[in-house]
């Protein structure tokens, strides 16, 4: 499936209105804004990741977690606030699935994803600042 993004707003101009409802409600009590372009725009991507058909891009935007999407698309966004409730909310879990799949090694391997991804927010530009700038990101996560 191949839509700009201009023309899948168009189409699902009411379905978008209806989720970025949704994530109001649901992020703004958590103390972030999140700019409605900004989350079209990550239902926009989602759509094309997936390769979704047209005729199935409602059943697939309906079954989005909404509020991690948004949360997602905060902390892309830059919100510290976000980035704060993303490091709460999913460290733990992250870090339990790392100890599954690593061991012992698992929640040096989940503090390092979250480097990663803090080092490209932290950049702008979405690539690694420098070798082992998640290392010692992540460190500083740990002696915190």
């Amino acid at each position: 499936m191949a839509m700009d993004f201009a023309a899948f707003r168009a189409r699902h101009r009411g379905l978008i209105a209806e989720l970025s409802a949704e994530s109001f409600n649901l992020t703004n009590p958590a103390g972030y804004a999140l700019d409605p372009e900004a989350l079209d725009a990550a239902l926009w991507r989602s759509v094309e990741k997936s390769g979704v058909r047209e005729e199935r891009i409602a059943e697939h935007l309906r079954t989005l977690r909404i509020a991690d999407l948004a949360l997602v698309a905060a902390c892309v966004a830059g919100s510290s606030t976000a980035w704060e409730i993303l490091l709460e909310t999913m460290r733990a879990p992250l870090r339990a699935a790392g100890r599954a799949m690593a061991g012992d090694r698992g929640e040096e391997l989940a503090d390092a994803l979250f480097g990663e991804l803090y080092a490209k927010r932290a950049s702008g530009s979405g690539h690694r600042r420098r070798r082992g700038a998640s290392r010692e990101c992540a460190h500083r996560e740990r002696s915190a």
